[in-house]
Order: structure tokens, then C-alpha cells, then sequence
């Protein structure tokens, strides 16, 4: 009993102690949006959409953000202009039963540090890499209708192309980069 009552002389103190001081009433701060107190907040940069690749072809875009990990470095389905200079590689040969879905390789002009690209099976008939000046390695065997390559100035990558029956080495033709 002596130990109650010590307890309870002990809290009407507290309370007559904290009564003289006048506390303000503070408002409730609601959290920022987004904020979890149960889980360290991440760094997660949301990127702007004029710092992503705006793609022609569907077919593209598709391979870059879905098959090719060391595209879409950051995994959020889309590829920024930033990761697009990143990529010396593109290797689209492993979807042969796929790419086909490629209308035109127009959007490689996305890539400028491109060291190597391995074009897929395909019916592009020209091949436009003349925004690529660092290639150094091309690779168009299973492009059965390509009939032109056109390379920047002054590029002079090894060119493997197998050829087949009935099927021509394309033409290379050489442009001056645009600027």
C-alpha cells in the first residue's frame, strides 16, 4: 500500500509541477507524401520526360527496356537520355525469333558511344549508323534484306556478314556526321 501511494503522490506532483508552465497547443504536422515511418526513406530520382529517349520504333524500345539489362540500367521501363549514352552494346541477336518486330534502326541514333551493335534477324533493307561514329564492331548476318549501311565518316568498324545463298554484301556508304 505504501508503495501506491508513493506512486500516486509522486504523479499529482508531475502533474501540479507541469501545470505551472504553459504549454502552447502545436498543430498535428502531417508527413510528407511518400513518407513511411516504418522504412528509411530511398533516394529514387524521378526522371523528367525531356531527358527520355522519345523512340520511333515500338520494337526498340521494347528490346532496350524489357531484354537488355545494361540499357535500362534503373529498371523503370522507360530510357533516359543518360542511359542511352551509358550503352557501348547492343546486342540484339539472341531474339532472333523476335526482332523482326523492328521497323527501322532510326533510333540508334540515341546510342552515340555505341562501340559494338549485333543487329537481329530483320527486313531492314538500310542500316543508318551514321550517328554511331565510335563503332567498332557490326554484326548483320541474319539481316537478310539489308542492302545499305550507311556509317559516319571516318568509322571503319569490322563488319561481319556471313552472307547467304542469294544474298548480297550490302553496300557501305559513308556520311559526314551531322552536328
Amino acid at each position: 500500500m505504501k508503495k501506491f501511494c508513493l506512486c500516486a503522490l509522486f504523479c499529482a506532483m508531475s502533474v501540479a509541477a507541469m501545470a505551472q508552465f504553459d504549454v502552447p497547443d502545436v498543430p498535428a504536422v502531417p508527413p510528407a507524401p511518400g513518407f513511411n515511418n516504418q522504412k528509411p526513406a530511398v533516394d529514387n530520382p524521378v526522371t523528367l520526360p525531356d531527358s527520355l529517349v522519345t523512340f520511333q520504333d515500338s520494337g526498340i524500345k521494347a528490346f532496350c527496356v524489357e531484354w537488355l539489362k545494361n540499357v535500362d540500367t534503373n529498371h523503370d521501363g522507360e530510357v533516359s537520355k543518360a542511359e542511352a549514352l551509358r550503352t557501348t552494346t547492343l546486342n540484339l541477336m539472341p531474339f532472333k525469333s523476335f526482332i523482326r518486330v523492328i521497323k527501322n534502326y532510326d533510333d540508334l541514333k540515341w546510342f552515340p558511344n555505341l562501340e559494338s551493335f549485333i543487329a537481329g534477324s530483320t527486313y531492314v533493307e538500310t542500316l543508318d549508323l551514321r550517328h554511331n561514329p565510335k563503332l567498332t564492331f557490326l554484326r548483320v548476318s541474319e539481316c537478310r534484306a539489308l542492302k545499305v549501311i550507311i556509317l559516319a565518316e571516318g568509322c571503319d568498324p569490322e563488319i561481319v556478314h556471313e552472307g547467304g545463298w542469294l544474298q548480297e554484301t550490302p553496300k557501305v556508304i559513308y556520311v559526314k556526321p551531322e552536328m
